[in-house]
Formats: structure tokens, C-alpha cells, sequence
């Protein structure tokens, strides 16, 4: 779920055959793993069907996906259960990168040690890209938006950590991935200037505030006031 939107079952790459409507369907679904009634994800999906045609279109799309599964594996395998008109992933039979990456993200947020500083990484590893970059779900977007800003928060509060524990090397590296999360972000370009000049590297300040300037020239934008400061008192000496 986090970068391209990738099926796996049975070993296998489910990258063509099943149809778009039991993709989208699987995918409702994981990001909603609480679940929810037949009449809000087909509302939420597909918000141009009638009140009289709902059913018809949650169960064209259910059985889509479950003979899709069954010819991949030659068996049933059942990834929605049902309660009543109340539908949620089977986590027996479903995994996701994207529950991993919140279930770290958890773990960090209840300690602040060297384990909150491995949850962290774990998370920081597991989101590699947007959620299902690429698809124009409009339903998706806002949860798109806030797992953008949460792994962004989640790689600033790690970088912390490394560079307090003395890993500069480490925390440049996790604040150049901050940028690969949001390459428009001003904070991690500033921590990485910083932490750039407090090793004597000013070629490589010069660097970042170079890319940070080209990028925000694309938006039409240019750097904050406080981000053009600490830029020229990290240069100019004295």
C-alpha cells in the first residue's frame, strides 16, 4: 500500500486479471481495517451508483476478487469476513505494509528510548512512497495526506535520536529520506544544513539549500525567512 499499490497471494504478483472494482474493493478495506457496511464502501468507492444498484455492485466486486484468488491459488481463501451487513479484513489471511508501518509507529510513540528509536526506523523503512502512489482514488487522499505527515514527523523524531546518540552519518541519512517523504518540506532541509555545518561540510549546505530553493522555485514559492537566516549564518563566518 505504501509506493505502488502491489497485490501478493500464493507467492504470486497479482499484476493483471483481477479487475480494477475487487482491487479498489481489497484496498477500501485495508485502509479501513475496522471495516465497514456494504452501503458506506460503495458510496465511498463508487459514489455515481444508484440506491438500487449497491448491492449488485459490492458483490460483482467481492466476487471478483474471490475467484481471482481462488484460480491463483486453486483454493478458497476467504479476505473479507462478514458480520451481518458489516465487512472487515480477515488479518488471519491479510498482511500490509501499511498496518506495520502504524503498528511502529505505536511502539514509538509509547516509549522514548533505544526502543522507540528501532520502531521508529521500522517505520521509517516500511513507508516507501506515498500510499497507492500513482491511483486516483479520491477516497484515499485525505489518509494519503496524514500517512505523508506522519512519516515525515516520524523520520524528523528518528534523525533526533541518532544525531543524540552521536550518529551524525545515521541521521543525515534519515533526514535526506525525510525529503524523499516531502521534498518541499523546510525542516529537515534546515536539520540537514545544520547538522551539515556543525561537521565543517559547507560544500554540502550549499547543496541542500540549492535543491531546497530549485524545488520550491517549482511551486512557485521561495524559502522562509527563517530558513534563508539559519542558511546565511551557517556560510558566512562568524
Amino acid at each position: 500500500m505504501l509506493g505502488p499499490y502491489t497485490l501478493r497471494a500464493f507467492g504470486v504478483e497479482l499484476s493483471s486479471g483481477m479487475r480494477s472494482r475487487a482491487r479498489a474493493l481489497l484496498a477500501y478495506y485495508v485502509l479501513h481495517p475496522e471495516g465497514a457496511r456494504v452501503e458506506q464502501a460503495v458510496d465511498d468507492l463508487w459514489p455515481e451508483i444508484g440506491p438500487d444498484q449497491v448491492l449488485k455492485q459490492f458483490w460483482r466486486a467481492l466476487g471478483d476478487l474471490r475467484s481471482h484468488l481462488e484460480r491463483t491459488g486453486h483454493t478458497h481463501m476467504e479476505v473479507l469476513v462478514k458480520r451481518g451487513n458489516h465487512y472487515r479484513c480477515n488479518e488471519v489471511e491479510v498482511a500490509c505494509d501499511l498496518w506495520d508501518f502504524e503498528r511502529a509507529l505505536d511502539a514509538a510513540a509509547q516509549r522514548d528510548d533505544e526502543t522507540a528509536r528501532a520502531a521508529l526506523r521500522r517505520a521509517v523503512e516500511e513507508y516507501r512512497g506515498d500510499l497507492m502512489s500513482g491511483l486516483d482514488f479520491p477516497w484515499a487522499e485525505p489518509l494519503r495526506v496524514r500517512l505523508r505527515s506522519r512519516a515525515l514527523d516520524a523520520a524528523l523524531r528518528l534523525a533526533v535520536l541518532e544525531e543524540s546518540a552521536g550518529r551524525l552519518d545515521t541521521a543525515v541519512a534519515v533526514l535526506e529520506r525525510a525529503l524523499d517523504v516531502d521534498p518541499y518540506a523546510e525542516e529537515p532541509s534546515c536539520r540537514l544544513m545544520a547538522l551539515h555545518a556543525a561537521r565543517g561540510h559547507l560544500d554540502a549546505v550549499g547543496a541542500t539549500w540549492q535543491l531546497l530553493t530549485r524545488r520550491l522555485s517549482d511551486l512557485g514559492v521561495v524559502p522562509s525567512s527563517a530558513t534563508t537566516s539559519l542558511y546565511e549564518r551557517l556560510v558566512r563566518p562568524g
